[in-house]
């Protein structure tokens, strides 16, 4: 039977769709991405972008702060004719923000670095000889050991250089970015330059918590002062800007759920209650139903659910049918998101925003179910 309690909601009227007002237009705004329509013929259109604050200044950079001539190094600043290098403004490092944030990731990495007897203890200076990278891939991305070309506990700078360019490449690789996707430079990381060093360790935590490795969840937003810098014949050009670091990922970012909740909360209640139909409709035949879709978030419905609409029997023992606590629920949800991806259906929310509740986290799973199984046969 095919579920179509979605197909028989009225559309808008043209023109009538609610949108989310335009920013005003101002000179600080870079860019916008375009708008993209969600599937329902009546959804709003939303704005996804990130916007960056920018200022040019009309210095060049013997008049910066002492703090980012020491972080550019003594060799002119070792930057090329022409090319351009992003920074972190020095001043955004005594934010209480940015130094709990880089805390935050120091505590997470070295929890497997203690193991092996190394300690992350500044972010500057650690990890430019590749030795820290390695562990980092092999015991947090939980890929396969390997030796660095030039060994362990290296020197000489040169050296020191050529292993983290070899481990720097391996993690790429394993992140699977393209290169318009990859914000850090490694001659950058190997001056020890804060920005790409956090840039990076964002993407690793990303690639963790993608594939259920253990990794904290970070904060949707975190805003720092940037300073990009170019070389030209005049000397150095410095624009300062401000930028939210985790911006680049899909979690989180605002989409018609959103927007629709906020301005349109009945049609939103229309929605949910042809997911429920469409939930139900598998689960009823084993003896289960769904009064409110929050009851996903402790993670053994949404298994019933997956293994029913995938044509597959979930083992008990993979999860726990009555979790007695956070911890067990998360296992449950670590399960049915592994389980989503081998389908074909890449979350955009995190575990524990499911396990939380978050009934928007949750329908955006369902959703996404809806679409790719609403066709089958009950």
């Amino acid at each position: 039977m095919a579920h179509s309690g979605i197909e028989n909601v009225p559309s808008s009227p043209q023109g009538s769709i609610l949108e989310e007002p335009e920013h005003p237009l101002s000179a600080k705004v870079l860019k916008t991405s375009p708008q993209k329509r969600d599937t329902f013929s009546w959804f709003p259109t939303i704005r996804n972008d990130e916007e960056d604050e920018s200022e040019v200044l009309p210095y060049d950079l013997s008049t910066l702060d002492a703090g980012l001539k020491v972080e550019l190094g003594d060799d002119d600043h070792s930057i090329e004719d022409g090319e351009t290098q992003e920074h972190l403004d020095p001043r955004s490092l005594v934010e209480p923000g940015i130094s709990d944030f880089i805390q935050s990731l120091k505590t997470w990495i070295n929890t497997y670095l203690t193991m092996e007897r190394v300690q992350l203890n500044d972010i500057n200076t650690d990890l430019r000889d590749g030795q820290v990278f390695s562990l980092i891939y092999e015991k947090i991305m939980g890929c396969k050991r390997v030796s660095l070309p030039c060994g362990e506990n290296v020197q000489s700078r040169e050296r020191q250089k050529r292993n983290l360019e070899f481990i720097i490449e391996l993690i790429n690789r394993e992140l699977g970015l393209s290169e318009e996707q990859i914000k850090w430079k490694t001659t950058l990381l190997f001056m020890g330059e804060v920005l790409n060093s956090l840039r990076i360790l964002i993407k690793i935590n990303q690639y963790c918590l993608n594939n259920c490795r253990s990794a904290p969840e970070l904060p949707r937003e975190l805003k720092v002062k940037t300073l990009r810098i170019k070389k030209v014949k005049a000397g150095l050009q410095c624009e300062r800007r401000t930028i939210n670091i985790i911006g680049e990922s899909v979690i989180g970012k605002r989409d018609a759920f959103d927007t629709l909740i906020d301005h349109n909360p009945q049609k939103f209640k229309i929605v949910q209650s042809a997911m429920l139909d469409f939930v139900n409709s598998s689960l009823s035949p084993m003896g289960y139903k769904v009064e409110k879709l929050e009851e996903f978030s402790a993670g053994w419905k949404l298994c019933l659910l997956l293994g029913s609409l995938q044509g597959f029997f979930i083992p008990l023992y993979e999860y726990k049918i009555k979790p007695e606590s956070k911890d067990d629920m998360m296992e449950n949800m670590e399960l049915c998101f592994r389980l989503l991806r081998e389908c074909g259906i890449e979350p955009t929310n995190r575990p524990g925003e499911v396990v939380g509740g978050d009934l928007k986290s949750i329908l955006r799973i369902v959703y996404n179910l809806y679409l790719k199984y609403k066709h089958n046969s009950s």
